[in-house]
Formats: structure tokens, sequence, C-alpha cells
């Protein structure tokens, strides 16, 4: 991993958490994301009746919901929190402790940051839509109690 696609990745994964956040069918949900190789992965945890509401549910929030606005507004919101971390008096020891678990090379922060400001709505729609590939996922239905 790099600071490029740590960079893309994120953008994607926070434009998930605003669109689900937006769409009122799915605010009863947990988004678990772990970008760290090899057991990098992502884990979207729905509050659905099936798995074919679920699947149409989310079908619908990647080609309706995900307006560039809103793709650019993860990319901005991601920006803006790493500016208020810059600020912070940690921010270095937290971004060492990153650079350590990820294996990028130290320095990175620039790069990253650099990534972020760079990214396009397209870029951003284009990882999400592989994030969320059908042919990658695995679908649970659990019944309640």
């Amino acid at each position: 991993m790099d600071a490029s696609s740590l960079a893309l990745n994120r953008a994607a994964v926070s434009a998930l958490q605003i669109a689900l956040n937006q769409q009122n069918a799915l605010r009863n949900y947990r988004l678990i994301w772990q970008p760290l190789p090899p057991q990098s992965h992502l884990v979207l945890i729905l509050n659905e009746t099936s798995e074919t509401s679920a699947t149409a549910a989310l079908s619908q929030l990647l080609t309706h919901e995900l307006s560039d606005s809103l793709l650019l507004q993860a990319q901005e919101q991601l920006l803006e929190q790493l500016s208020e971390r810059y600020s912070h008096p940690d921010f270095q020891q937290q971004w060492l402790e990153l650079t350590a678990l990820s294996g990028l090379p130290i320095g990175s922060e620039v790069a990253y940051e650099i990534a972020l400001q760079q990214l396009s709505a397209d870029a951003i729609r284009q990882q999400l839509m592989q994030l969320l590939n059908t042919d990658q996922q695995l679908s649970v239905t659990l019944k309640p109690f």
C-alpha cells in the first residue's frame, strides 16, 4: 500500500459513509474498514429484512445517490480532518505509527495530502464500486431471535 492508494480508499469509504447517513432506508448500519494488508477488508452490516432488499438498497445507493458533490464532500472532509490533525501535538507520533503498520515510507503524510487533493469524483466513485464489487462480497442473512 502506498499513500495514494490509502487516500483513494479512505475517500471511497468516507463517501460510502456519507451516502449511508443520508439514505433514510439504510441508516441502521455498521461500517468496519481495515485498510492494512494482508487482512484488508470492508465490512458493511445492514439492518435489512432480507438479502434481496439489502442488495437492492445498496445497488440503488451506488447508482443514484453518489453525486459528484457527495464524493467531493468526502474528499473535503478528509482534507479538513488532516488539517486539524496537523495541529494536534501527537500527529507526528500517530502518523509514524500508521507508517509502521502500513509499511509507508517516512514522510508519506505529504504524499497522502497531495493524493487527497488530486482525487477526482470519478476516481472515488470507481474505487467505491470496486470496494463493493458483488464478485468479492459475502452476504449473510441472520434471522432475529
